[in-house]
């Protein structure tokens, strides 16, 4: 599985919460489970908002306004 998929990136992050939850739900609850886990989620969510903010600006930039702002500056 590619991870620089958000589609799969937003699996992992659904997965790993439903885990989570299922471990708060237990009678003995797991600190350094959880704590690992919450640490996952959090890297994970660190290269979603990675690979969002790229397509932004991707996007940003593709767009014909830029392209004619690039042209009319490079003439002055």
């Amino acid at each position: 599985m590619k991870l620089n998929n958000s589609k799969n990136i937003n699996r992992i992050i659904y997965l790993l919460d439903t885990h989570i939850i299922e471990l708060f739900s237990k009678k003995q609850i797991d600190i350094k489970s959880i704590n690992a886990l919450s640490q996952i989620r959090f890297d994970y969510m660190k290269e979603l908002n990675s690979i969002i903010s790229s397509k932004n600006t991707k996007e940003m930039f593709n767009k014909e306004y830029w392209k004619r702002y690039r042209k009319s500056n490079n003439s002055i």
